[in-house]
This record gives C-alpha cells, structure tokens and sequence, in this order.
C-alpha cells in the first residue's frame, strides 16, 4: 500500500477505521485485520468478521470516478483497486453471511466487472462460492450483468454445438479466409478498425491516422538479410512484410502488434524456453530454435515468437503427426498474464484474429478502454 498509494500501516487498525471515511485507510485497515502471519491459515472468527465490517464501510463510501483514477500514489483509486472484492466475499463466506457475499460480488460485478481481485475463475476457486452464486443468481442482470437467462443459454448451446460440429466435419470456417480477402485488404481493414477502435492511445503516439498504424514494406533485401540471420520465414509472414512490415498495437491492445523483420532474432529474452513447455507434445527434445518479433510498439511485457516451418514439421514428424508443408505457430505471452500464452496457426491467423476483433468493437459502438 506505500508503494501504490502512499500510505504507510496504522499500528491499530481496529481504532482507526472506526474513526475515518478515508477510503485507502479504510482498505488497509480490512487488509490488516484479514491479514495472517503463516501461509494458508485464516483470521479468527472476530478479526474476520471485524474485516469484513470494515470492508462494507469502505464499499459504502462515494467510488471515486474512473476518469480520475491512475497509476502513482497521487491518482485516485477504485475501491475494488484498494481492497479486492474477493478477499470481502471470502471473508463473508467464512462468517456464514452469504447473501452478504452474493451482495459484495455482485456490486463489484456492476462497477468494475473482474477488472480488480481476479479474473472469474479466482472467484469460482474461493471455498464456498457455490452457496453465493444462486443467490447471486436471483437478481438476474440487476445483480451480474454476466448473468444468462435460462431461454437465452438454450439457444447458445445449440448454436456452439452446431459451430463445434461444423468445425470438427469441415475445419474452421474463417470469414477471412485467403480467397476471400487478400493481405491489401486485410491489413487496410485492420489498420481502420484499429484507428476507430484505438485512437485516443494511437493519437497519444503521435499517428495521425489509420495509415500511420502500418509499417512501411520491407524490401527483397532486407527480406533477404532476415533469412540469413534466422532462417527461412514463413511464406504468409514475408507477404505480409512486403505490404507493411507490421504494425502498431498499443499498451495491451493487439498485444503490442508485431514489427514484421525490424529488430528479428533467435536470441529469445528468457521466456522463449520457460512458455514453450506449451509445444512440448508437438515438438519433443528435437534440436529447436525460434525466432522472436520486436512488438510493434511500447507494450505491456508482451513477447512474439515463431516456431519456424522446419521444425514445426520435424516435431510433428518425430511425435508421429500430419503436418502440410509450411505450417508453423506464432505465439505472444506477458510474463504477468498467469494463463498461458496465446497462440494461432500462423501471423495470418492472429492479423485475421485483429481484425474479427476490431471490427465487433465497431458493431457494438465499443472502444479500447
């Protein structure tokens, strides 16, 4: 709590938060009394229920509006930034206040969805939480806005049956396929859908239009000297480098994007070794090594790789696979996402990906946030 706002702990926090309205030290005060000196033990009752008290006092207070809050001790913060929801609604699960929990949960599922305490599947880990969500359940949408009525989840399952069978007898069905729309377009498309999707932060980069997102081509030469460096690239990739040597994402938006063979190597910063456990089926010990993308812009820690076509295949090939000529992964991950990384078939695939996802956003009037 000094670090991120500035405050240093009271010596009694059970007098203190009687006394004050300050939100921070309301937190820290709930965060003391919950707090224990051996792992995986848990406050007495008293101290428990004494957190949870203080907890509800802090949630009661006026939120401090999202266009004030940022990053520093100076900028303002949300309540579930202070004090993460899931820690009140376990406290309340271990006091035998249920619908006191259903009640937390779902507050801090209207203001901020799962944007502080956990993604949901911390939450679906808490002891308990399957007493709370019934509850949770019986005020429909004005309680959780996740929440799916019963008519609504039939037909949902129906239509995800009908996708999973249509995949499995035909393979998957891009909307973006090559012979539907070539690279020009699909950079072009992805390079507007971005503009209108991302531009406060593109604009804060100093671009001044959806053009300026795109990498200028990459020449035969430069192609060239790329491949004596790492090795022979994949094919959809040097299209697309031909037309724009990447393009730029933003802080989380399209993970940073890629900056095509600027800056390309084999050197890998360390996480290369440590996420590729995720291929280790595909690829066995075979003698491996990929290629790292510098991102298309400042990021947040996000890492690009290519496990090249060659020992895409030999992998394959040694684990007793099909594998077609040329099939290869690319991969992103940020050493903070704790769920695995993300990975598609090819460039192609993940640029396809961009812009299914930009453009949605358009369709739903969403911007980045």
């Amino acid at each position: 709590m000094l670090q991120h706002i500035g405050l240093a702990e009271p010596e009694n926090p059970s007098s203190i938060w009687r006394e004050t309205d300050d939100p921070a030290m309301l937190a820290m005060c709930a965060r003391l009394l919950a707090k224990t000196t051996v792992p995986c033990t848990y406050p007495p009752d008293n101290l428990a229920r004494e957190a949870l008290e203080v907890a509800q006092k802090l949630y009661a207070t006026p939120d401090t509006p999202r266009e004030e809050c940022g990053w520093g001790p100076e900028k303002g913060k949300r309540h579930s930034y202070l004090l993460y929801r899931r820690l009140a609604v376990e406290l309340a699960i271990r006091s035998g206040e249920l619908q006191t929990a259903a009640d937390i949960l779902g507050q801090g599922l209207r203001r901020d969805l799962f944007t502080n305490g956990g993604e949901l599947s911390d939450f679906l880990m808490v002891p308990g939480i399957y007493d709370v969500l019934p509850l949770l359940a019986r005020g429909g949408k004005e309680s959780n806005p996740f929440f799916i009525p019963k008519e609504d989840a039939v037909v949902m399952v129906r239509e995800i049956t009908a996708a999973l069978e249509l995949r499995a007898e035909h393979g998957r069905q891009w909307a973006l396929h090559p012979s539907k729309v070539g690279w020009r377009e699909l950079l072009d498309r992805l390079a507007e859908g971005a503009w209108k999707a991302n531009r406060k932060e593109y604009q804060s980069m100093g671009i001044q239009s959806a053009k300026g997102i795109l990498y200028d081509p990459a020449s035969e030469e430069e192609i060239t000297a790329a491949e004596e460096k790492v090795g022979q690239l994949p094919a959809d990739f040097k299209e697309m480098v031909r037309l724009a040597n990447g393009f730029m994402g933003g802080w989380h938006f399209f993970a940073g994007g890629i900056a095509g063979i600027q800056n390309i190597t084999t050197e890998g910063d360390g996480y290369a070794d440590i996420v590729y456990e995720h291929f280790e089926d595909e690829l066995g010990d075979i003698d491996y090594k990929m290629i790292q993308l510098e991102p298309g812009t400042e990021c947040d820690s996000f890492d690009h790789f290519i496990v090249l076509p060659k020992y895409w295949k030999e992998g394959k090939v040694q684990a007793g696979k099909e594998v077609k000529d040329g099939e290869y992964q690319y991969w992103h991950w940020a050493f903070w996402s704790g769920s695995g990384i993300c990975h598609w078939d090819s460039v192609r695939d993940f640029v396809c990906s961009c812009v299914e996802e930009v453009e949605e956003m358009i369709e739903n009037g969403e911007e980045e946030d």
